[in-house]
């Protein structure tokens, strides 16, 4: 399985739709959500979600490939995951790379393959360990550009922007 998932993550991959902005269900998110196609072929059980908070206006956006594992509970777990501008800082609680065990990340950061799964299971659900992003995404088309070559996903760079409401204040 390890060998398969590091083959979809290096193949050259496209959206199967062109998704739009959908909100979730009772709270402040919203979702984009798109099978998978390598060399034309739609991958059965793959799929890129991006999901934005809806009053945090060009921030907090996170983008990941996940994939179905029907032996793991039969759920869509993550595979690689990016946070562009987060909302809160992220810690890898003393684990993954030394220089980053128990640092504060504040900006964008992503979540690799490589040092969330071994032997083609994850450390965890939600892919615990991060490295900090050092290119400066300023706004959110340089974020899909940035995802769309850092996850070889073809037309993430042609997403609409979110509907972002900015919460009213008294």
């Amino acid at each position: 399985m390890k060998d398969e998932i590091q083959y979809i993550l290096d193949a050259p991959k496209s959206l199967s739709i062109a998704p739009n902005w959908a909100r979730e269900e009772g709270n402040e998110y919203l979702n984009i959500v798109s099978p998978l196609d390598v060399d034309g072929i739609t991958l059965e059980g793959w799929r890129f979600r991006a999901k934005a908070h809806i009053p945090s206006p060009d921030m907090d956006v996170t983008f990941q490939i996940e994939a179905l594992f029907p032996q793991m509970k039969s759920k869509f777990l993550p595979i690689v995951r990016f946070n562009w501008l987060p909302r809160s800082p992220h810690s890898n609680h003393g684990r993954g790379p030394s220089e980053w065990r128990y640092s504060s990340m504040a900006g964008s950061h992503i979540h690799p393959y490589y040092l969330n799964w071994q032997d083609g299971l994850p450390l965890k659900d939600n892919l615990p360990i991060a490295l900090p992003v050092s290119e400066i995404l300023p706004n959110f088309q340089s974020a899909l550009v940035f995802v769309e070559d850092a996850f070889r996903i073809y037309g993430v760079g042609k997403l609409p922007v979110p509907p972002w409401e900015a919460k009213k204040l008294l």
